[in-house]
């Protein structure tokens, strides 16, 4: 055990902050006073340690029957904070780099050239390798025709799938690129077609301070791979100037595609607010809750909300909010608790409640403090207004 502590302490805790996390490892869930007996701590002293591990993320609490129960988080989180500072090192080397020149001079882009089907396909592995999210502008009937007859295209979506990595993708507007649409909420692919005046030959994979370029020449499909920060960044912009001058690929439309009345409703909420459609998959959350829980709104758009689940929470909970919500009602308690992206469990006040506009049924669930019911039975009034309003005249 004394080892176990010098290696906390090693990660820059003191003595007694490395006694407090372990003890509360092995006692679950607990009060401060537990450790303070079982550490024959004071209870102050315990508290202000406890205090200062719950603002490392080491310790996080929930509140039940009024009571604070206390719970120390995996160690993995001790890894977790490892690899932050590393991150935060790895967030300063672009202008560490820069400082680094030969003559005066910066250092020239780093380009690799892959030709052939086989070799091209090790652009997929180092996109799955760098573990980023990744913008794309394809012509998918050349750049499916490409890889017909093999597994590159399915393999590279299967592991983008298992990795959890996003895909925004600009495509013209054709039947393939239509049924890849239709799948790209399983696939985690979100997909907008381009204006009919735009023309697009290559296909450009951008991520991770890379561009990718795929030229397709029949006799001898070509690649490069260029990373370079600067002309990532030039991509990225002419990306995005695309991205919301295009339609979305979605056959039916989406109510969050473009700006609209509920977006702005969630947008403008101090409330952390999600929003579901009828098949229980995420289709937006407003700023408050990335906030919370630490998920941008790509990495959670198609997912179930039970990826938020702690475990915590009893079964018969849920088991009541689906038979509230099957009957058109709303549904309301402070017994959930939720697991934010670091791991972290918070207890908030959860209200759900259907929402029906037009030929859509969306689910609206908006967290906020325990005795704040009457601030959310407004906002709840107001989406249900607005849908009224919004919902087309027979």
């Amino acid at each position: 055990m004394a080892q176990i502590q010098k290696v906390i302490e090693q990660l820059g805790y003191t003595a007694n902050e490395a006694k407090v996390y372990i003890c509360a490892l092995g006692l679950g869930e607990c009060h401060v006073s537990d450790i303070a007996v079982k550490l024959k701590m004071p209870l102050s002293s315990v508290q202000a340690i406890v205090d200062k591990l719950h603002k490392n993320g080491l310790i996080n609490f929930y509140v039940k029957n009024r009571y604070k129960y206390w719970v120390a988080e995996s160690p993995e989180k001790l890894l977790t904070q490892l690899r932050q500072r590393e991150e935060t090192v790895l967030a300063a080397m672009p202008a560490l780099t820069a400082l680094r020149k030969k003559s005066g001079k910066m250092q020239k882009p780093a380009i690799k050239i892959f030709t052939g089907r086989d070799d091209i396909q090790s652009i997929f592995d180092d996109i799955i390798d760098t573990k980023h999210h990744m913008l794309a502008i394809i012509p998918e009937d050349s750049f499916i025709g490409l890889f017909e007859g093999t597994s590159i295209f399915e393999d590279f979506t299967l592991a983008r799938v298992r990795g959890n990595l996003r895909i925004r993708v600009l495509a013209p507007d054709t039947p393939r690129g239509r049924k890849l649409a239709e799948a790209g909420s399983k696939e985690l692919r979100d997909m907008r077609f381009l204006p009919p005046e735009v023309g697009i030959e290559t296909a450009n994979f951008l991520y991770a301070d890379k561009v990718a370029l795929i030229m397709f020449n029949q006799n001898q499909p070509t690649a490069v791979l260029i990373k370079d920060p600067g002309m990532y960044a030039t991509e990225v912009a002419v990306f995005e100037e695309l991205w919301e001058r295009s339609g979305s690929g979605v056959q039916d439309g989406s109510l969050f595609s473009k700006p609209g009345l509920f977006k702005t409703l969630a947008d403008s909420s101090p409330q952390p607010l999600l929003i579901t459609d009828d098949k229980a998959e995420i289709q937006y959350v407003n700023a408050a809750w990335e906030k919370q829980f630490g998920y941008s709104l790509e990495e959670v758009r198609g997912r179930n909300p039970n990826m938020l689940q702690s475990g915590k929470t009893p079964r018969e909970v849920y088991e009541k909010m689906w038979e509230a919500l099957r009957a058109d009602q709303h549904f309301q308690t402070d017994e959930i608790i939720d697991k934010k992206k670091t791991g972290e469990l918070f207890n908030l006040l959860t209200t759900v409640f259907p929402l029906r506009s037009g030929n859509h049924l969306l689910y609206v669930q908006v967290l906020d403090d325990i005795t704040q019911h009457k601030r959310v039975e407004e906002l709840r009034n107001t989406f249900l207004k607005t849908a009224s309003k919004a919902a087309p005249k027979k």
